[in-house]
């Protein structure tokens, strides 16, 4: 049972501490230089060090979201490996029959031009992207080379990264311009060019009937003719009709001076190259399938071209 004066005691105890108490509280004191700094209030306190986990997953963001040195490399040779399939196929498409697909050789033969147009556009297309590939890496390399003679932060900052790890930036306007071009031009002119080729030069009659050397010397003279009228007639004319679509589809018109420039600067190099593939082209190619070796010979021409442009 509860005592009874138990109640009564605790009141007058805590009146007692109510009277002796201060009302107010003390005047802060002067801080001696002894005593210990005040603690800063917590939200101008230096945030503690991030855990492990938070760190690592920062460190994997980062490493996710920046680029790194040689994934540009890998990208650019899988854009490579896909226009070189692409290739790869229309070749294939062009030149082989299977069984299955007697419609195919049909298709060819009723419609050249067509077939004609659509392979000169897919390998161009893919031709181009394979150049800007090579114009890149080969900006890349250059600016390695010109790394080697900095010093310092600039020279590390280039090698470890930068605009060397970043891909190829694939301009797909100008993919487009250079496949329309040469769909219209090495594809359907190409189909009546060389079928205008081999209507006219012609192996006389009696030089066809020439016995012994003299008829193989005699055999070979259309082949030659060909590849020289190819190399000193229609090359320059193909180049600046090309350099003068591209510049319309570009929005642009070359002075006569600069196309003329830059016609001769393609008309110098062109017989080193394609003397020997005009000699194979006229010599053992059919004529239906000349454009298309024509276009498959171009793909290392353009990209030899975009290469000494950006050397």
């Amino acid at each position: 049972p509860v005592r009874p004066w138990l109640e009564p005691l605790n009141m007058l105890l805590f009146t007692i501490i109510l009277t002796v108490a201060p009302s107010d509280p003390p005047a802060p004191t002067q801080q001696l230089r002894s005593d210990p700094p005040a603690v800063a209030p917590l939200s101008c306190r230096t945030p503690p060090p991030p855990c492990r986990a938070a760190a690592a997953s920062d460190h994997l963001s980062a490493k996710t979201f920046s680029p790194q040195r040689g994934q540009g490399l890998t990208l650019d040779l899988r854009l490579a490996a896909v226009a070189i399939t692409w290739i790869a196929a229309i070749v294939a498409v062009q030149t082989t029959t299977p069984s299955c697909m007697v419609w195919l050789a049909d298709a060819r033969a009723a419609y050249p031009q067509l077939a004609g147009t659509a392979s000169a556009f897919g390998i161009y297309a893919a031709s181009d992207a394979l150049s800007q590939v090579v114009t890149h890496r080969g900006g890349v390399d250059l600016r390695r080379r010109s790394g080697a003679a900095d010093s310092g932060m600039g020279q590390e900052s280039r090698l470890r990264g930068g605009s060397d790890s970043a891909p190829a930036t694939l301009d797909v306007r100008r993919m487009l311009r250079s496949a329309s071009c040469s769909a219209l031009l090495s594809g359907w002119f190409a189909v009546h060019y060389f079928r205008a080729l081999d209507s006219l030069v012609r192996l006389p009659g009696w030089a066809a009937a020439a016995p012994g050397a003299a008829g193989v010397l005699y055999a070979c003279l259309p082949a030659l003719g060909k590849v020289l009228f190819d190399i000193a007639v229609y090359e320059p004319v193909y180049d600046a009709v090309y350099l003068s679509l591209q510049g319309l589809l570009r929005g642009e018109r070359l002075a006569p001076r600069e196309l003329l420039s830059a016609v001769l600067a393609v008309w110098r190099r062109a017989p080193y190259y394609w003397a020997p593939a005009d000699i194979i082209n006229f010599s053992l190619v059919s004529t239906r399938l000349r454009p298309l070796y024509n276009a498959v010979a171009s793909i290392p021409w353009s990209m030899h071209l975009s290469q000494s442009a950006n050397a």
